[in-house]
């Protein structure tokens, strides 16, 4: 269930909510809902922030150039061995446990994420020229 709330902006937020709204393509009122969203997320999950990509917003491990979706995929063939996972990218085990604890309570999201990010790949490789090598 959603529900309408209201809140006050001075000048200077209302502008600067607006500059993020247009940037990302939507309404004030949906930038900010977005925002609030993301800002409870990180709240929950400390060891993540939200980052402005190709397809859309993706929450990534923070301080890190590492996508959640991508350190997700990592994690299924490591089969969840997270002191593994935590020497593979060189990052502390905690981190990694709250970043695969974040991938594991936003499945569908992280799902989506990764067929998305195969989708983009797969365009990608069909545009490059084929060469053809002869002997």
């Amino acid at each position: 269930m959603s529900k309408v709330i209201s809140f006050r902006l001075s000048g200077e937020r209302l502008e600067r909510l607006n500059r993020v709204a247009r940037s990302m393509s939507r309404t004030p009122g949906e930038a900010a809902a977005l925002l609030v969203e993301e800002g409870l997320r990180m709240r929950e999950f400390p060891a993540i922030e939200f980052r402005d990509t190709g397809i859309g917003r993706q929450a990534y491990v923070r301080g890190h150039r590492l996508p959640i979706w991508l350190l997700a995929g990592a994690a299924r063939e490591y089969e969840y061995d997270i002191p593994a996972i935590a020497a593979h990218y060189d990052i502390r085990a905690d981190i990694i446990a709250v970043a695969l604890d974040y991938a594991k309570t936003f499945a569908n999201e992280i799902d989506a994420a990764i067929r998305d990010t195969d989708a983009m790949s797969e365009r990608f490789a069909a545009q490059q020229p084929h060469h053809v090598i002869s002997v």
